[in-house]
């Protein structure tokens, strides 16, 4: 096991813009988007700037990675939703694997229930 006790984490700050946030139901209380692709490191911790109707009550992330990215099975990644307001969320992503620099470029998919 490394040792991460001196493992700082990688801050990003992306945007979405209100036109790439998609209604998913008539109620306009599930919400669709993706972010734009931003550095990785071993812990990463990303602001993302959102436009929402009203304070969400639940936030589902998935890291979407771009093709040829040489991951393998032994990568593992633990996804927490820090804060989640109508105009911020923020993703804590700590990443698991036998690489010294884990570093990639990867994006969020996320769905947002108001």
């Amino acid at each position: 096991m490394s040792n991460t006790q001196d493992v700082k984490p990688i801050r990003n700050t992306t945007k979405v813009e209100k036109s790439d946030v998609h209604t998913l139901v008539p109620q306009n209380n599930i919400f669709a988007f993706r972010t734009s692709p931003v550095d990785f490191g071993r812990w990463t911790i990303t602001d993302i700037s959102v436009s929402l109707p009203a304070t969400p009550r639940a936030v589902f992330v998935q890291i979407k990675f771009p093709p040829n990215t040489g991951l393998n099975v032994s990568d593992n990644f633990s996804t927490v939703v820090a804060i989640a307001t109508s105009t911020l969320i923020q993703v804590n992503v700590w990443r698991t694997d036998s690489s010294a620099n884990p570093s990639i470029n990867y994006a969020y998919d996320l769905l947002v229930i108001t």
